[in-house]
């Protein structure tokens, strides 16, 4: 009889330890919470989609328009400038020499120049590119895009309405220089360009002419 009272203080002892030191397991492993891995973004960083340029439109005779001073004319020999990443090809009086300037958030920055044999700069464009979801809301982000670009860029911001979708800044302190900001659409897509060209004395003709052009394929 004793022997039994032992083994059932015995076996109660052990049960209680055994449960125990399944509490103490059960409280010493951690809860792991399994996330999913993010999905990958469908859109290339930044986020701008490359635009498909509109073929290049020359002047037609005795109707060449344009904002400021004089414009291509219809025999013009006109060097068309390609391969920018732009939804439109302007008209450049020489051989252009091009460059990629970089991406901001959502802008998208480009150079063209004219350059001497010696590489002294002569006439250069400097172009901003945003797109806009549409030709209204291009509109309304005009001002904050004019603030980005302008700044970026070091260029006057365009001032004077010239018509609903383009604003113009003339400053004929020497460099010569002529800014626009202009909302269009092109294939369907609505975009805001900025533009700011430069001119060593001599030159401001050809400003003119790169500047009304670029406004006249975007119209």
């Amino acid at each position: 009889m004793a022997t039994l009272v032992v083994f059932c203080v015995l076996y109660s002892v052990g049960a209680a330890l055994a449960g125990v030191v399944k509490e103490e397991r059960a409280v010493a492993v951690p809860v792991v919470v399994v996330k999913p891995e993010p999905l990958p973004s469908p859109v290339l960083l930044p986020g701008i989609v490359k635009p498909q340029a509109a073929p290049y439109v020359p002047a037609e005779p005795g109707r060449a328009t344009g904002l400021v001073g004089v414009t291509y004319q219809f025999d013009d020999d006109v060097q068309q400038v390609v391969g920018l990443g732009l939804p439109f090809v302007f008209g450049w009086p020489r051989p252009p020499t091009t460059a990629d300037l970089g991406v901001s958030a959502n802008t998208l920055y480009r150079r063209v120049t004219a350059e001497t044999v010696s590489g002294a700069v002569t006439l250069d464009a400097k172009l901003a590119l945003r797109p806009c979801a549409s030709l209204a809301a291009c509109l309304a982000d005009r001002q904050a895009f004019d603030q980005e670009w302008t700044s970026v860029l070091e260029a006057p911001v365009p001032a004077v309405a010239k018509d609903a979708s383009t604003w113009l800044t003339v400053s004929d302190r020497t460099p010569y220089t002529l800014t626009m900001t202009h909302a269009f659409t092109s294939n369907g897509r609505s975009w805001l360009i900025g533009v700011s060209v430069i001119a060593v004395p001599g030159e401001e003709p050809a400003a003119q002419r790169v500047l009304n052009d670029i406004w006249r394929q975007t119209r």
